[in-house]
């Protein structure tokens, strides 16, 4: 269900307006022994683009991804441990880089072993936030470059010839 329609089913009383405080009273309300039993139970009946990463009260850390790989969700390790980011250029320095798969769920134990599996399916069709690699995501991250040049060449085609586009920076100037 969309979160205005999850908000409306659960029985709390909400103190903001926000998307996230509506998944937090859904995962309150789940069946579950575990926080993490709870999320793989809630987390597949929520419609909507999402990646959540949380750091448990035992020490673990839980990161997950919509079944429609909508939000992006990186993992990379280094020497000082194990980080999650939106995009793989945050993790500089990091090695494993990985990207959590749709309808993934990964745990990370205190003694920094990770362990993974599909939560939910992924969904038959992907879908992708053209904003994220348009204005989001920094230059470097992988097919940033590719996809603004794809998004460049198709404008040109549509512009007239006495107009020009540039990408200038993280920008694209017409």
């Amino acid at each position: 269900k969309p979160w205005q329609e999850f908000r409306g089913s659960l029985k709390t009383v909400f103190r903001a307006r926000s998307d996230t405080e509506v998944l937090m009273h859904l995962l309150m309300q789940t069946d579950g022994q575990d926080p993490i039993e709870r999320m793989c139970r809630a987390f597949p009946h929520v419609e909507g683009a999402f990646s959540v990463v949380a750091m448990l009260g035992d020490g673990r850390m839980a990161a997950l991804r919509d079944r429609w790989g909508f939000r992006p969700l990186w993992m990379g390790r280094n020497h000082h441990g194990i980080a999650v980011a939106s995009e793989d250029a945050a993790l500089r320095g990091y090695h494993d880089l990985r990207e959590i798969k749709p309808g993934e769920i990964a745990v990370v134990g205190n003694d920094l072993t990770v362990k993974t599996w599909q939560y939910c399916p992924q969904s038959e069709r992907l879908y992708v936030c053209s904003f994220e690699s348009v204005y989001f995501k920094m230059p470097h991250s992988r097919g940033v470059h590719r996809f603004r040049r794809a998004c460049g060449q198709r404008l040109a085609l549509e512009l007239k010839a006495t107009e020009l586009a540039a990408q200038i920076g993280d920008h694209i100037v017409v």
